[in-house]
């Protein structure tokens, strides 16, 4: 398999004291001089004089400097959207083609394949000592086509169903990318989600992988973050601007899985087929 040289950068706010990924990362053979931690200058001077005691490589945006569109005229610019779209002018600055974009809650990194099938959530082998080499298997899909814009590996809410796609149209929680294939990012809320949505309507696939999969804390417990952004304009709006975004795929209703309102997306009437 192809080593590449890539940076990973865990973006964060209000949490030096809960950046669980960067722990676990080490913990799964990682090396340190891998990651970096990206904050924005929204944050308190107090946090961000706390991210650099802790960490030895901390970036910091400018929130002024990266325009994108919103979809609301709210004007508070406490949203992970921001770098997300920051990390590929960071990465091309540093010298990185391929970088990933983690957010700061992951616990574990699971395979979903045992013995020959695949398993509940949780309960296959944990990546330790081989992250690394799935690292690579992520970028080497990333470079299979050239509209493949960006990759995931899969998360909890993917293996619910009996029966689920390998390669599902969507990208959350784990960004695989090249600064030659940018993409655009919209909306202060369910970024991933409108992303995803948009880019995959007019052939910039984004996809993911389920032979791997993160676990993270549940979220909208974990103070710091988007928490608290979440917790004041409630899922709803969370969910509707996925709607926004794709009206004729996209619905809000109550999700028993997750407990509470959630977006539904029926991939049939926005993803091309071609």
């Amino acid at each position: 398999m192809k080593r590449y040289k890539y940076k990973i950068f865990i973006v964060s706010h209000g949490r030096a004291d809960r950046v669980f990924t960067y722990a676990t990362l080490l913990d799964y053979g990682i090396d340190s001089n891998n990651i970096a931690i990206v904050i924005d200058d929204s944050d308190s001077d107090l946090n961000i004089k706390d991210y650099k005691s802790k960490f030895a490589e901390v970036y910091i945006m400018q929130n002024d400097k990266i325009n994108l569109d919103t979809m609301d005229n709210i004007g508070d610019k406490n949203s992970v959207v921001y770098k997300r779209k920051f990390c590929y002018e960071l990465a091309e600055k540093l010298g990185y083609r391929y970088f990933l974009v983690l957010d700061d809650d992951y616990t574990n990194f699971y395979s979903m394949f045992k013995l020959g099938e695949f398993v509940s959530f949780g309960s296959g082998y944990k990546l330790k000592n081989k992250l690394n080499d799935v690292i690579y298997y992520y970028f080497s899909l990333l470079d299979l086509n050239k509209n493949i814009k960006a990759i995931a590996m899969g998360q909890s809410g993917d293996f619910y169903a009996k029966s689920f796609p390998l390669f599902p149209r969507k990208v959350m929680n784990s960004w695989f990318c090249d600064v030659q294939k940018k993409i655009e990012f919209k909306g202060r809320f369910n970024d991933d989600v409108n992303t995803y949505l948009i880019n995959n309507k007019i052939g910039n696939i984004c996809i993911s992988s389920l032979f791997f999969a993160l676990k993270q804390k549940d979220t909208q417990k974990n103070k710091g973050g988007m928490t608290e952004a979440y917790l004041n304009y409630g899922t709803y709006v969370k969910s509707f601007y996925s709607v926004i975004c794709s009206p004729s795929s996209v619905v809000v209703q109550f999700d028993e899985h997750v407990g509470r309102i959630h977006h539904k997306i029926n991939h049939k009437f926005n993803d091309v087929k071609i």
